[in-house]
């Protein structure tokens, strides 16, 4: 089992690029609130937030689907890398109107929805991959290593989220003015366009396992049996 982990590159490079995608959905969850009541003091604009976001998401994994067939698995999880990585980061400069930010973020839900959908299928290109280069099939643990990357995610949650807090001065209940209130984004948005910015580059130089790969690989797995 551990030899499918340490003998696959393409595996390690999959679940530290995965990471920018759980930072995505629990960072920006649990600091919304922080940009909303403190740095808009208008924390009733959550319940829409939540829902527009809801939305982004599920219309982002029904259309990958056919992304994927026209592109790749691998190149659809790229472009939602980079998409997720433009709107959080135009977040960040664009922090002074809530519902600019609500679109933004629910742009970027959409690629995350397309990430989520994605990632299954590197992890299963992965097994092939894992297959032919050392005859044994590890598929279950393989799979199950996808609980990696978020369970790592949750745990970075509240220490990225603590600290840009501390940071920028934040006090409970007090309306922050000024560029204190694009403080306030870092955990919302530029942190986790950080960790989407370097998972594209994971992807791009270390996944190598393409379309064409894939199938090269289990025609030999299936000559040998």
């Amino acid at each position: 089992m551990f030899s499918s982990l340490f003998q696959n590159p393409p595996l390690m490079v999959l679940m530290l690029a995965d990471l920018a995608k759980w930072c995505v959905k629990f960072v920006t969850a649990a600091s919304a609130i922080y940009y909303f009541r403190d740095a808009m003091g208008n924390p009733g604009l959550m319940a829409p937030y939540l829902l527009s976001v809801a939305i982004g998401a599920i219309l982002g994994a029904f259309v990958m689907r056919y992304i994927s067939k026209a592109l790749s698995s691998r190149t659809t999880m790229i472009l939602a890398y980079a998409g997720m990585t433009v709107s959080l980061c135009l977040i960040y400069f664009m922090y002074g109107n809530a519902y600019v930010v609500i679109a933004l973020m629910t742009v970027a839900q959409f690629f995350y929805g397309m990430a989520f959908a994605a990632s299954p299928a590197l992890y299963a290109d992965t097994v092939v991959y894992a297959t032919w280069k050392s005859g044994k099939d590890a598929s279950g643990w393989i799979m199950g290593l996808q609980n990696l990357p978020l369970k790592v995610a949750v745990f970075l949650r509240g220490t990225i989220l603590s600290a840009c807090l501390v940071a920028v001065g934040w006090q409970s209940g007090a309306v922050l003015e000024g560029t204190a209130r694009q403080g306030m984004t870092i955990a919302f948005a530029l942190v986790p366009a950080i960790f989407c910015l370097v998972g594209m580059l994971l992807l791009i130089f270390g996944f190598k396992i393409t379309r064409d790969k894939v199938e090269t690989y289990q025609a030999e797995i299936n000559a040998r049996s």
